[in-house]
């Protein structure tokens, strides 16, 4: 979890923007868990990147998210699998 030096929101660990002020986290971590989930949210109009409903700026782009627009997509993350021993 990235915590934002201007506003001090706790933002998810994958954001480069925090999703309250929408300025840029100083360090921003990329998840490498594999997970699939049905996700609920707003698409960004700049990147198309799906971020949750209660978020005003994205976390990619830091634009400012519309609010009411709701999206369902399916997500999946994929991880490398290391290589098997013979």
């Amino acid at each position: 979890m990235s915590v934002c030096q201007v506003c001090h929101t706790k933002n998810p660990r994958d954001a480069a923007f925090c999703t309250e002020c929408g300025e840029r986290l100083q360090t921003p971590k990329r998840a490498s868990v594999s997970t699939t989930r049905l996700i609920r949210g707003t698409f960004c109009p700049s990147c198309k990147t799906l971020n949750r409903r209660d978020h005003n700026f994205c976390r990619e782009c830091g634009a400012r998210l519309a609010p009411g627009e709701v999206a369902r997509r399916k997500k999946t993350r994929k991880s490398v699998s290391p290589p098997k021993a013979k």
